[in-house]
């Protein structure tokens, strides 16, 4: 599910009915918060389709895209970050 909101968001627009029918799910159901954090923060519009990216707000696709990250996903950045060694260059 995460992927394609990935996806679609690197197409500036999440589609209420396309996500209704391939998920069985509203998206303004499973993500609430995220798509009010997103509407909020000036990076997505609401309209009668879904949500569209705010033109132009492509520099905001990282931090929306962070928004729909599943919780393994975040625990894995978080382990990865704690256990990541800094590699700095020798003169």
């Amino acid at each position: 599910m995460a992927k394609y909101l990935l996806l679609s968001l690197s197409f500036g627009r999440l589609d209420r009915d396309r996500f209704a029918l391939r998920f069985g799910e509203e998206l303004g159901d499973r993500f609430r918060e995220p798509l009010a954090r997103a509407r909020d923060e000036g990076w997505l519009d609401d309209d009668e389709r879904g949500f569209r990216l705010r033109s132009p707000r492509f520099d905001a696709l990282p931090s929306i895209r962070a928004l729909f990250y599943s919780d393994a996903a975040i625990a894995w950045l978080v382990d990865q970050s704690m256990t990541s060694k800094v590699v700095r260059p020798t003169s």
